[in-house]
């Protein structure tokens, strides 16, 4: 048969293959096959968020460096010992051989075997043969055990002695290492730009080509506002919006709007005192279904209730089978937060707080999973009437390996005494419920570790936990002008005062200047129909020690915005009111009301417009561009009550997805096959 140009390999990678940066074997030949390679194409998902990759050949032998090992196998104490280590680990590499010597005269009456099953035969196992055979007899000389270990062998085996219990060991196995690896490259076949490579490559016999993608970092984030909806038509209703984005750029062909009408009626609410809409926008009710844990695969209802005089509740319950997984209550003034993802934290008492819709007891001790004690004296405790009920989660700047630091921002205080205390969670390694999580070091139900003592924290990523706390102090201190537009001493308790208590919404996010340099955070009060903001330098966090009061004294890196300021932050002119202590006013319809919870994420403000009167908008404002956006509404007289969280999807979620913006990689190879026959 004549030479003939065919398909020798196609692969689309998946979101996982690609952000781990896993290579892919795509083809390989045996020994009576070869190929010229004529065409490796390579399809992006987007051009402007491109994958990079390359392709090698080489002999399949040099690539797995397929290898023979000797090792000496001895018995000491009854136990085998592995050249010279007591039950010794073994690690094995999947096609190389590995010739075990038994002719010491110490094996004699034992017999090494390998088993899936931990202690074999007698642990309920049974031998694992493949690619093993045996010669002479143990204990005796020229006696050895051969094992050529399959490409497809287990990850895990066990060596054993078929005769007597409790003598063998773990033998783990596993591919070639890459710097064990021996190929050529082909070049890069993938990359903004590059759609492949055409030409002429010999792909010998008994060879392997391998597409190699770039590990690449992808953030997958999700606006999720739940709205109550409840009407006298509809009296167990709620309005979910979500605006996916990837790498920030939105999806928005993935908008969606859906009404959510949980079935369990018969679950009672935690509060139902005649007080329950006094704080209205405190009271929220948001869903959520994890991937993992007790609840895995059911829809939570997430229920926040808060009185006017100090109790805060959280229920976590199956939002169809009548069942309650937790009830978190009686904390006075400490607004429980959920991330969106997994936990749910509280400051009470000098403690942060948390609880795991992931673990496997939703139940635990004492109510919560575990909590990290405060450094003595670093941290605003008091628990008061308004102000302490009110909290968010919050951005800061991604780590240096591509993960993102969160912060809680926790308001207390109220009026002219403005207090709030901003700090960075501990890293829960990690934060994405689809890839697990652990708390053990951190301790289940009652026990505690200090929050800044990072030693005992779930590694690096929590070496250097921040935290501040803001004060106003006296109003005659000012703060400083830090964006450096020649105007100074703006009062710091000023700021403070603009607020009445009873419909008071603060916000709090992480803002980068127009030209991309990590800037600062950017904290935002409302007066009714207005929002004034005051920010600070994220360096001043990074630079001071645990626990720091800033605003108490001048000149600490602060600034109020003011009309110079806007367009160094990227951001559109249009609705801003003032000269110094410029605030944000004039949004349509009433966007900025007298009641309703707003949320802040770099650009872009969400909320629920409060109204008792007509129909209230959930809609967001866009900083950057000046727009208002209506995404929908809900009926009146809810006070806006509603929960906006901004969370990553959870993989089922995800890979349900048609995202335009995600990187993606497909890879087609074409070529001439020679029979070697």
């Amino acid at each position: 048969m004549a030479d003939r140009i065919e398909e020798m390999g196609f692969k689309k990678f998946s979101i996982d293959e690609i952000q781990t940066g896993t290579s892919v074997n795509i083809k390989e030949t045996d020994a009576n096959t070869a190929y010229v390679i004529k065409s490796i194409e390579s399809t992006q998902g987007s051009e402007t968020n491109a994958v990079i990759a390359t392709a090698t050949v080489g002999l399949t032998t040099n690539f797995h460096n397929v290898q023979t090992y000797n090792k000496t196998i001895t018995v000491a104490g009854g136990k085998f010992v592995v050249d010279g280590v007591s039950q010794g680990a073994m690690d094995l590499v999947r096609r190389s051989t590995y010739i075990f010597d038994v002719s010491d005269s110490t094996n004699a009456t034992h017999v090494l075997a390998f088993s899936t099953t931990s202690d074999g035969s007698h642990g309920g196992g049974s031998e694992y043969t493949t690619g093993i055979t045996r010669s002479g007899t143990p204990g005796q000389a020229g006696a050895t055990v051969t094992f050529v270990v399959a490409s497809d062998a287990p990850a895990t085996l066990y060596y054993y002695c078929t005769v007597h219990s409790g003598m063998g060991g773990t033998s783990n196995t596993r591919e070639t290492a890459e710097s064990e690896r021996k190929h050529s490259s082909l070049g890069t076949i993938a990359k903004a730009g590059i759609i492949g490579s055409q030409g002429s490559a010999i792909m010998d016999a008994n060879s392997t080509l391998t597409i190699r993608p770039s590990a690449k970092t992808i953030n997958f984030s999700d606006v999720s506002i739940f709205a109550d909806r409840q009407d006298s038509t509809n009296p167990n209703a709620y309005e979910n919006f979500i605006r996916p984005s990837v790498d920030g750029l939105e999806e928005t062909t993935l908008n969606s709007n859906s009404t959510i009408t949980p079935s369990n009626s018969g679950i009672t609410e935690p509060y139902t005192g005649s007080n329950t809409t006094y704080l209205n926008p405190y009271n929220w009710t948001a869903f959520f279904t994890p991937d993992a844990g007790q609840a895995s695969g059911q829809l939570l209802q997430i229920r926040s209730y808060n009185s006017n005089n100090s109790q805060s509740y959280i229920q976590v319950a199956g939002a169809d089978n009548n069942t309650v997984y937790e009830l978190l209550n009686s904390q006075p003034y400490a607004r429980h937060i959920w991330d969106g993802e997994r936990y749910i934290w509280w400051v009470y008492g000098g403690y942060l707080y948390y609880w795991d819709i992931l673990d496997s007891n939703l139940n635990p001790t004492n109510n919560y999973h575990g909590r990290f004690y405060f450094v003595s004296g670093s941290m605003h405790n008091t628990q008061s009437s308004y102000g302490g009920n009110y909290g968010s989660i919050g951005f800061g700047p991604n780590r240096a390996d591509g993960t993102r630091r969160r912060f809680i921002f926790r308001k207390g205080g109220q009026g002219q005494s403005y207090r709030a205390q901003i700090m960075e969670l501990p890293d829960m390694t990690p934060y994405q419920p689809d890839k697990g999580g652990v708390h053990a070091e951190v301790g289940q139900g009652g026990s505690q570790q200090q929050l800044y003592n990072s030693s005992q924290i779930l590694g690096s990523n929590n070496a250097n936990l921040k935290a501040l706390v803001i004060d106003n102090g006296s109003p005659n201190y000012s703060c400083e002008d830090y964006l450096g537009n020649g105007n100074s001493n703006y009062n710091w308790a000023g700021w403070g005062q603009q607020v009445t208590p009873t419909n008071q919404t603060d916000m709090f996010g992480y803002k980068k200047t127009a030209d991309g340099r990590e800037w600062g955070f950017v904290l935002w009060r409302q007066n009714g129909a207005r929002l004034y903001n005051i920010f600070f330098d994220w360096n001043l966090m990074e630079s001071s020690s645990y626990g720091t009061v800033i605003g108490s004294i001048n000149n600490q890196a602060l600034g109020f915005m003011h009309s110079s300021s806007i367009s160094s932050l990227g951001w559109s002119t249009d609705n801003w009111s003032g000269s110094n202590n410029t605030y944000l006013t004039g949004i349509s319809n009433g966007f900025l009301s007298t009641y309703g919870d707003l949320w802040y994420d770099n650009d872009v403000i969400y909320g629920v417009q409060g109204n008792t009167n007509s129909n209230n908008k959930v809609a967001s404002y866009n900083l950057a561009t000046g727009t208002y956006t209506e995404l929908g509404s809900v009926p009146a007289n809810r006070y806006g009550r509603s929960y906006t969280s901004f969370a990553s999807p959870t993989t089922t979620v995800r890979q349900s997805r048609a995202y335009q913006n995600a990187p993606a990689l497909t890879v087609r190879v074409t070529g001439i096959k020679e029979d070697r026959t």
